[in-house]
Order: C-alpha cells, then structure tokens, then sequence
C-alpha cells in the first residue's frame, strides 16, 4: 500500500502489519531527517523495525552514470 506523508514523501507500507509499529519507524526517520532535510522520492517502512528512503539525489546520481 502506499500514502503521502504531510510533507508530500511516497510512503510505502506493508497492510499485513499493525500501524503502530510502521508510524513508529516513520517517526524515527523523520525525526533524524529534521536537522538534514533531503528531495525524498520516497520513503519505505515495510521492513519491520526499518524504514529506507531514496533521495533524488540517488536518482539523479544513478540517471548521470547510465
């Protein structure tokens, strides 16, 4: 599944798992992103008691090598 955070950031989750748990990893990423914001593409809490995110720096970075 997939929503929008305020800020506007895909976020991708994973249903089968309780939403406690896949705010609480979001929280924490965006709590250490606050003092370094980044152009985020999106941001991934699927993986339990993980979140990812790419930035679009990464897809520049990956687009300038091809």
């Amino acid at each position: 599944a997939s929503a929008l955070t305020s800020e506007g950031w895909p976020l991708r989750l994973d249903i089968s798992r309780e939403l406690d748990e896949e705010m609480d990893a979001l929280g924490k990423t965006l709590e250490s992103m606050a003092s370094d914001p980044k152009h985020i593409e999106y941001i991934d809490i699927r993986i339990e008691g993980r979140a990812y995110y790419k930035t679009m720096e990464e897809k520049e970075k990956a687009q300038d090598s091809e």
